[in-house]
């Protein structure tokens, strides 16, 4: 079997996973393994990328030789180059770190990740009234709903580490029942 027979085919199908949980991360669908399929099996796309490269590298010098072939590669070098920049922090989407707390940082685009963090970094007391309870109100409603460590002046993170709690506290907080 030689590289050109394989090389192709292990493109299309690291493309096709890369895409699809790219698409699933932008849009802030967890489906559990998107993330690290994404992360992991992304090397599948540059181990096929390169072999790709190399069995075809008399056509991608000729794409290359042209200004247009130039000039997309170009522009892709250079949002690379802007992408691996380390910028500073704070602004943009949370990244869970590893002890799954969520730090705010810039680039990702994910609004709704960003509202996430914020509204469970605030305190019970001040999240109320944008819930449409009373204070007391909110931390009986959490106690009733199992998290019996809340009060008034908690945090969702002070007792829900885990994101399906926090999701589920989040759903207590803003239900209309």
């Amino acid at each position: 079997m030689n590289l050109r027979s394989w090389a192709t085919p292990l493109v299309l199908g690291a493309v096709t996973l890369s895409s699809v949980t790219g698409l699933l991360l932008f849009f802030g669908v967890e489906t559990g393994l998107s993330t690290a399929a994404h992360e992991w099996l992304g090397w599948a796309l540059v181990g096929g990328a390169v072999a790709h490269a190399f069995t075809n590298r008399r056509a991608l010098a000729a794409h290359l030789s042209g200004a247009r072939g130039r000039i997309i590669v170009g522009v892709f070098v250079l949002f690379t180059i802007g992408v691996s920049i380390p910028w500073p922090k704070g602004g943009g989407a949370p990244d869970e770190d590893a002890e799954g707390s969520e730090e705010v940082r810039g680039g990702d685009g994910g609004g709704l990740r960003a509202a996430e963090a914020v509204l469970t970094r605030t305190s019970l007391d001040r999240l109320a009234p944008l819930s449409g309870h009373a204070p007391a109100e909110l931390v009986d409603r959490l106690r009733r709903g199992g998290f019996e460590e809340a009060s008034g002046e908690s945090t969702i993170l002070d007792f829900a580490a885990e994101r399906e709690a926090r999701d589920r506290a989040l759903a207590i907080v803003f239900s209309r029942e």
